[in-house]
């Protein structure tokens, strides 16, 4: 009781309130701490984090991180969750059909390239520095350099748009990310505009390839996880 108790206050549910008046995360939280309190050396837990929110997600999964660790549980769950799975599982368990079940800590699975090869699909591929599935495109090489954080989400930004970030890309585009607010874009004549943000980058790369009457090469190339939130509208014709 004094854990269950306990528990309930670090997630700032009162014992009073029932259990109707809950959110959804935080039912979804009382039913792992109704797991989690059970007298037991394992926990199975069937897909806990399914139908959560992206926070409620993460609260849920750090909860029974912790919990396991201080209850000396051993808590075993099915997921999708892809980039969860590889943030905080001690060992993943991979199983699909028709192939041989695999297991081993996230990070070895990745580094040996037995992750990539449970993935591997026609046109998809798991890149082992991001954690994360990519659709195969042919992309434009670009070199990017400058401060690592932005480099990182520049990098983001132009492989949604059909080009590919490399520090030592031998491309006709160079791009020097000095700070979040001054993206220096290198054109092939050796022409050179200051971007304050990545919107006007994207946008500075459009307007050259529509100034020469070339087709710009922007194409979705990040998988979303599921659950993971983003925005859509309507696509400007081109």
């Amino acid at each position: 009781r004094d854990l269950a108790e306990r528990m309930l206050a670090d997630l700032g549910v009162s014992p009073r309130r029932r259990f109707h008046q809950l959110s959804r995360g935080q039912r979804q939280a009382f039913k792992v701490l109704v797991g989690i309190c059970v007298p037991a050396d394992y926990c199975l837990l069937d897909e806990p984090t399914a139908f959560l929110d992206v926070t409620s997600r993460l609260e849920t999964m750090l909860l029974l991180h912790r919990l396991a660790a201080e209850q000396h549980k051993t808590v075993l769950l099915s997921t999708h969750d892809l980039d969860l799975a590889i943030q905080l599982a001690d060992n993943l368990w991979m199983q699909a059909k028709e192939r041989p079940l695999l297991c081993g800590a996230p990070e070895d699975l990745i580094l040996s390239g037995t992750f990539g090869s449970f993935f591997e699909k026609t046109g998809i591929s798991f890149n082992e520095t991001t954690g994360k599935l990519n659709a195969e495109t042919q992309a434009i090489p670009i070199c990017v350099t400058g401060d690592t954080t932005v480099i990182y989400w520049v990098s983001n930004a132009l492989a949604r748009n059909g080009f590919c970030a490399s520090p030592t890309a031998d491309g006709d585009f160079r791009i020097d990310c000095r700070s979040a607010n001054e993206l220096h874009l290198t054109f092939p004549d050796g022409s050179e505009t200051v971007c304050p943000h990545i919107v006007e980058l994207t946008r500075q790369l459009r307007d050259f390839f529509h100034s020469r009457k070339q087709k710009f090469p922007r194409q979705e190339t990040e998988i979303p996880s599921a659950g993971k939130n983003f925005s859509s509208g309507k696509k400007n014709k081109r």
